[in-house]
């Protein structure tokens, strides 16, 4: 049996189990089917039984099918904001593509990685969390990919055999995520956890007590990432000849020509906004990338055609990301999200304060994986969380921090939107994921539930 009729076998049982079965205690039949949905979803994924963006379209229909939600909030959830900024975002890989300064970052990360391939996506996903820690995750993962383009053409990676491109194209969206994890600006789930805390608690957290937790965290997990990836998919070898090949054509890329210069200042641009949108409201971080992408067809400006635009997005991560709101929206709407965590709530009573840890981090790892609403989340369990804290005699600061990791990241399941940037791409499965995610999903469950709680204590907060 292939394991295209496995994934569907599984669809089918997984949505008529929950219309059949009786919902446990707490849960309504409403909210065991967008359970049923989503785990439906997600084994048609990792099964690849359909392409990627018809499983989506398939699940966005059985929302309104099975009466979870009509047919106009269905189709409302699927265009959320999110969606447009992914769209708009795409063109700074487009008018990347159309410049040589990949190629010329590309040649100095090289010079300084030699031929050794470890060390390069070690240099891309440092740099890519690095940058991610006051820059929002999507552009950070955006300008990466742009870079990994040119050194995956030179060392001649294939789509779905490179083992260099499975752990660039795995790396770059986990380490942007991982980034984020770095300072209050890294994400907006920081924000809001900090916010949802000290409403909670009437406490604040500040910017620089934030980073002492932060900091530590990215540095961590962005290690035990790379090296997750490079034991797992051992990286082909950089030849002698390649990396001549790339200096060669480095020499003679010549100054930015006036078109670069455009592109460089457009970006820039855009970067500064998108962190100064961390503490100015009106520079929202899609309005930005809105604007943007229409400043870039303005006369004497032009940097694409809207050919271009239309060929350099990659609708089928549109698809998939829009129709993942629908199913979430629905899980949200009928409480099946509130039902998981009041289990959770319920069953941590009268426990240690290690375990209480352990399992809640547990709890988030794997339901972050399917759930990619992240800042619904946080604010499903921040208070109940907090009074679990405070009954259990642990600080409840620790909470924030535990709730804005655990859902500010993911390694298990690409359906993240910061994860579709690159599966569209081709060079890994759903299954590649998994493979690679288990050690740094294994890592974060435990730094959460012993390092955060030691630095938290260590630095007296």
């Amino acid at each position: 049996m292939t394991k295209k009729i496995i994934g569907l076998i599984l669809g089918v049982i997984f949505l008529i189990g929950a219309k059949l079965v009786s919902p446990p205690a707490g849960l309504s039949e409403q909210g065991l089917l967008s359970l049923g949905i989503l785990a439906s979803g997600i084994a048609l994924w990792i099964c690849e039984t359909l392409p990627s963006a018809i499983t989506g379209l398939l699940l966005m229909v059985l929302v309104p099918i099975f009466n979870l939600m009509d047919m106009t909030n269905a189709f409302k959830n699927f265009g959320n904001i999110s969606v447009f900024f992914i769209i708009a975002s795409f063109s700074i890989v487009v008018i990347l593509r159309k410049t040589k300064i990949p190629e010329k970052i590309v040649a100095r990360m090289m010079n300084w990685a030699g031929t050794n391939p470890e060390k390069l996506v070690f240099g891309f996903l440092f740099c890519t969390a690095t940058l991610s820690t006051v820059v929002s995750n999507t552009p950070d993962a955006l300008m990466f990919l742009g870079l990994s383009y040119p050194i995956l053409k030179a060392v001649n990676a294939k789509p779905g055999s490179s083992n260099l491109g499975k752990c660039l194209m795995i790396g770059i969206p986990i380490s942007a995520m991982i980034g984020g994890f770095g300072t209050p600006a890294g994400t907006n789930i920081n924000i809001l956890a900090m916010s949802l805390f000290e409403q909670a608690t009437g406490t604040a957290i500040t910017f620089v007590q934030w980073m002492y937790v932060g900091v530590p965290m990215y540095l961590i997990m962005t290690t035990l990432t790379w090296f997750s990836l490079v034991k797992i998919f051992k990286p082909e070898p950089i030849t002698e000849e390649i990396l001549a090949e790339v200096r060669s054509k480095a020499s003679q890329l010549g100054q930015s020509d006036a078109y670069e210069q455009k592109v460089i200042i457009a970006i820039t641009t855009l970067f500064v906004l998108w962190i100064a949108g961390s503490w100015i409201p009106a520079l929202n971080t899609t309005i930005v990338a809105i604007v943007g992408l229409v400043a870039m067809f303005l006369p004497k400006i032009e940097l694409m055609t809207w050919d271009e635009f239309c060929k350099g997005v990659p609708w089928a991560v549109v698809i998939v990301f829009g129709s993942v709101n629908v199913v979430a929206a629905a899980v949200l709407k009928h409480g099946a999200a509130q039902w998981i965590a009041d289990l959770f709530i319920h069953s941590t009573q009268n426990m240690a304060v290690l375990p209480i840890l352990l399992f809640f981090s547990l709890l988030i790892v794997c339901m972050h994986a399917v759930f990619p609403v992240g800042p619904a989340a946080v604010a499903m369990f921040t208070a109940p969380m907090v009074a679990v804290a405070n009954a259990g005699g642990f600080s409840p600061v620790i909470i924030a921090f535990v709730l804005a990791f655990g859902f500010g990241a993911t390694w298990l399941l690409p359906i993240n939107p910061v994860f579709l940037l690159t599966y569209n791409e081709g060079y890994y499965k759903m299954t590649d994921t998994l493979k690679a995610g288990i050690l740094p999903s294994i890592g974060l469950i435990v730094t959460l539930a012993v390092v955060v709680p030691f630095i938290v204590s260590l630095i007296g907060l």
